[in-house]
């Protein structure tokens, strides 16, 4: 039908706009895909369609590292017709990523004032 044709184009749209938000699951949709969401594999991972994946996407995120997070994961497979596993295992893998990267991006910094520090010591102490 051509409404739901327009109307998943919309909602796809919306999804775009959501990746770079962390309060919604498409966040974790653009942590396990890099720099561009793959919907289809996405939607593979969470064993079902695309439109699914989508509004999936649409919903609050729940955090691993929070209370509630298996009852929320729950309540939004459910709605959407997806298995929690599948779910959880997405939205604690796109966590523990974060996780890494913003890690790694402070070790890089702290790496760097470990080198600022030692140039200035006795002979023989600069971090090369």
């Amino acid at each position: 039908m051509a409404g739901d044709e327009h109307t998943s184009a919309g909602l796809r749209r919306a999804l775009a706009r959501l990746t770079y938000n962390d309060a919604f699951v498409a966040s974790a949709y653009q942590d396990v895909s890099g720099s561009r969401v793959d919907l289809e594999q996405i939607a593979e991972r969470l064993a079902t369609d695309l439109n699914t994946a989508v509004q999936v996407g649409l919903c609050r995120r729940p955090w691993a590292s929070r209370p509630g997070f298996a009852t929320d994961t729950a309540k939004i497979a459910m709605h959407a017709g997806v298995r929690p596993d599948d779910l959880m295992d997405l939205l604690r893998e796109a966590e523990s990523l974060r996780a890494f990267r913003v890690g790694s991006s402070s070790r890089d910094g702290l790496l760097a004032a470990a080198r600022d520090h030692h140039k200035g010591g006795p002979e023989g102490t600069d971090v090369q």
